[in-house]
């Protein structure tokens, strides 16, 4: 097989293996962002933390995957109405303990969905994690490519 073949399907691979990362990296990195745009009328306000429940993670032994382990965060706040909401998310490390305040946002005009501003930040904080993961990706390929040029 000509080299020149050979190198045109690797970078082939290497181009579209990368375009399916990082659709899943931009999926993963505005899934919060989104969830607040759909907001009407976003209000931030501060809730209470009612309790942090830590779950351990498993082993699902038919696939040999290990569940890492996470936080329940229960939260609750006041609405503009004046009404007491409570919701909860999970976390993979502890923010906070039980009466500690918790920054966040809602619907005022649907005051039953809410945010955390730790959940609103997870995205910004993660883009140099993909410039890590892309250079680990696409440094061997490029060595790949020149030592089958070759």
């Amino acid at each position: 097989m000509d080299n020149w073949l050979k190198l045109s399907i690797i970078v082939s691979i290497g181009a579209l293996m990368l375009i399916i990362f990082i659709g899943i990296i931009i999926f993963i990195c505005t899934y919060h962002t989104r969830i607040y745009k759909r907001f009407k009328k976003p209000v931030k306000t501060m809730g209470i933390i009612d309790k942090t429940e830590y779950v351990r993670g498993g082993n699902d032994y038919n696939g040999g995957y290990e569940t890492p382990d996470y936080y329940i965060v229960t939260y609750s706040y006041t609405d503009s109405t004046g009404q007491r909401r409570t919701a909860s998310f999970q976390w993979q490390r502890n923010i906070g303990k039980a009466g500690n305040k918790i920054a966040l946002h809602y619907d005022s005009q649907n005051p039953q969905d809410s945010i955390a501003d730790c959940q609103l930040k997870y995205g910004k904080n993660l883009w140099w994690k993909v410039l890590i993961a892309l250079a680990i990706i696409l440094v061997p390929s490029i060595f790949i490519a020149i030592y089958l040029e070759k």
